[in-house]
């Protein structure tokens, strides 16, 4: 009887260490849907002004790609971390543009078809990110499901001008793996991430989100 329960303990010992052993990388890309969202206190009638004239702006396809190491904490639990580029950003459209050549001299502009009369532009900030997340896992067989959620903190690499080098985002993510073989599996996974961190402030404060869809290969290391 004791040898029987020695055997079992010893057993769920070597299961528990293989488990948390258990070690594997993802290749990763995403296309997201990215915008701003702009925040103050202020009621002065200027900074209203300027929140009425969102209705000209409009959120853009972004994308992100990322290489990543997971390692298994438990049965259900992986911590999951690594490398990523990511595009985050928004347009703006202009319209009833006026051109030098359409001055009349006297004050007065002549409307000339000819001439681009809107104007799109788009504002795009870089960054490189170091993901720390944890995912809980359900299920098991060749479908499982799972949850992740955790911070990125990111290196704003964009040539516009911010007031934060680094940033902090959160992140937020469910989704679905299907296991090819002992070696490889495929997975999906909308995303959700929001800046902490402004990208602008003062009066207004500017903080970037997207939404978007995550598909990758996952490679398990024995």
């Amino acid at each position: 009887m004791r040898f029987t329960l020695l055997f079992l303990l010893l057993l769920c010992f070597s299961v528990s260490v293989r488990a948390q052993m258990e070690a594997s990388i993802d290749l990763v890309g995403g296309l997201d849907y990215t915008y701003r969202s702009l925040l103050t206190s202020s009621d002065e009638s200027h900074i209203s002004t300027i929140l009425d004239n969102r209705e000209k702006e409009y959120g853009k396809a972004s994308w992100h790609v990322g290489l990543h190491y997971n390692r298994r904490l438990s049965e259900h639990v992986v911590l999951r971390s690594g490398l990523r580029l990511s595009s985050l950003g928004f347009g703006r459209e202009s319209s009833d543009l006026r051109w030098g050549s359409q001055h009349t001299g006297t004050g007065t502009f002549e409307p000339d078809s000819a001439l681009p009369q809107r104007l799109r532009a788009s504002y795009n900030s870089w960054f490189v990110d170091v993901p720390i997340i944890g995912r809980r896992e359900f299920g098991s067989g060749r479908w499982t499901h799972f949850v992740e959620i955790g911070l990125l903190p990111s290196v704003y690499i964009a040539t516009q001008t911010g007031p934060h080098r680094f940033h902090l985002a959160g992140l937020v993510s469910v989704g679905a793996q299907y296991t090819v073989s002992e070696t490889y599996h495929l997975f999906g996974q909308p995303v959700f991430r929001y800046h902490l961190t402004p990208t602008a402030e003062g009066p207004i404060r500017e903080h970037l989100y997207g939404v978007g869809m995550e598909v990758g290969v996952r490679r398990s290391l024995r």
